[in-house]
């Protein structure tokens, strides 16, 4: 105990961090546990409120962040954390809550954010100060209860939920907070197929935000991500990219204040990855120039998100980044060939077809692998249904009367998939489906029926 307190008091100098030195960081990490591991718990959650939670944020390092705040549970996560009152504890439990739903432990956030909630409401019967706290406490948790749930398919509960912040914060007249309601719930809607509503939420955030002179640089990313989500869902690809490039751009433009926030970096190049794909896939056929650098571009910008996403541990992005590479594939396979050439010896083999729709098996593979181990229904939906596409289209390349079984099988696999879609898009039941992908799978029964 006497050897960290030492330790402590060592490594506890001017502990301002410079956003661009990780031996700064590395330093306050160590003065970190040596306070914790001195049991000095309280001191320990001011260093990881004032100094370390900003600063790992921005890097990212949400792995790390995980590691150093379970260190304030010493009797486990069931046990609340030895810490000088209820509002730090609650912050300690959204904090860790937040974390695991990023790096694709959703079921264990949900867990921790409903604790952090159960104690918000205790300060429902103070004073009007802590009331007031309390309620923004609630309302700031129930939001981040929503996003899990949202990843896990609970739509009816996420809708209640995201309704209830609102009602919270139109008490307390805080407008920054109330937009960031209304920037949830725009994103909500989309998935329930109420375009119209998502549409006027995101507006509505979008001008609170002006109208209080909040910072655009801080809050335009987000909200124009969310809108480039949107448009995509609507399959509108040309507004979906510039939604997407304008929430690069915010990104950017707020990197340059110092604080770059790396999860925003993520999801802008995923969208624009997604929002190029998703060009290619329905425009017809153009100039093979044209459509060259279309591929180039989201090709470059998918790369960019993986690579990024794998060092942040995001895993809430990395299945649908797969995704779209695997969509990315199969668009190539058309482009080099309608009908793949297949030597004179097996014509009609189904392996002879083009190597690109071989990888985009392979990505679409490893994203369901992640979507089922995290338990990210709405994922699931999508990629189950890319993947009885996948199947469908095989079958279609499968020529002769001798490679009948093959056929078979592989119109059995996509019916399969398709049902798999489908039974995991209808999460509760409309209205509380996942509308868009619900359809798709519908759809893709009947083709293949």
């Amino acid at each position: 105990m006497s050897i960290h307190s030492n330790f402590a008091e060592y490594f506890s100098g001017p502990r301002k961090i410079q956003n661009d030195s990780r031996a700064e960081l590395q330093r306050l990490v160590e003065f970190y546990n040596h306070t914790v591991c001195a049991q000095k718990y309280s001191n320990a959650f001011w260093i990881l409120y004032y100094q370390l939670e900003p600063v790992l944020l921005e890097h990212g390092a949400f792995q790390l962040a995980i590691e150093l705040i379970r260190a304030l549970f010493p009797k486990g996560e069931d046990v609340l954390p030895p810490l000088f009152n209820d509002t730090a504890r609650a912050w300690v439990l959204n904090l860790l809550g937040g974390a695991y739903m990023v790096t694709g432990r959703p079921r264990d956030a949900i867990s921790l954010v409903e604790k952090h909630n159960s104690i918000a409401r205790k300060g429902f019967t103070s004073s009007l100060f802590f009331r007031d706290r309390a309620y923004r406490n609630l309302a700031r948790g129930l939001v981040n209860l929503a996003s899990c749930q949202i990843y896990v398919g609970d739509l009816t509960e996420a809708k209640h939920n995201l309704q209830w912040a609102n009602d919270l914060l139109h008490v307390l007249n805080d407008k920054s907070d109330s937009a960031m309601g209304h920037q949830e719930i725009g994103l909500f809607f989309p998935y329930t197929g109420e375009f119209m509503q998502a549409h006027e939420e995101l507006k509505v955030a979008s001008d609170i935000f002006d109208s209080i002179g909040q910072d655009k640089v801080s809050t335009g990313s987000q909200v124009s991500a969310y809108r480039a989500q949107l448009f995509l869902l609507m399959d509108n690809a040309s507004s979906a990219i510039n939604a997407a490039k304008i929430a690069q751009s915010w990104a950017m433009e707020w990197a340059k204040s110092g604080t770059p926030i790396e999860r925003d970096f993520v999801q802008a190049s995923w969208l624009i990855g997604a929002s190029l794909v998703a060009q290619i896939c329905k425009a017809p056929v153009v100039a093979v120039e044209n459509e060259n650098r279309i591929f180039l571009e989201a090709e470059s910008n998918l790369t960019e998100a993986l690579a990024r996403d794998r060092r942040a541990n995001l895993v809430e992005f990395e299945a649908p980044i797969l995704l779209e590479f695997a969509k990315l594939r199969m668009a190539q396979a058309r482009l080099q060939s309608t009908e793949p050439k297949q030597p004179a010896a097996v014509i009609g083999h189904v392996d002879t077809v083009s190597s690109r729709t071989d990888e985009a098996l392979q990505f679409a593979n490893e994203a369901l692998s992640i979507a089922d181990r995290c338990e990210y229904r709405l994922q699931q939906a999508e990629i189950h249904n890319f993947l009885a596409e996948w199947h469908w289209q095989r079958a279609q390349w499968v020529k002769g009367e001798v490679f009948l079984p093959l056929r078979g099988a592989l119109q059995q696999k996509a019916r399969e998939h398709a049902e798999r879609a489908k039974e995991r898009a209808w999460c509760d039941g409309p209205p509380y489906s996942y509308k868009v992908a619900y359809e798709r799978a519908e759809e893709l029964l009947k083709t293949i029926q």
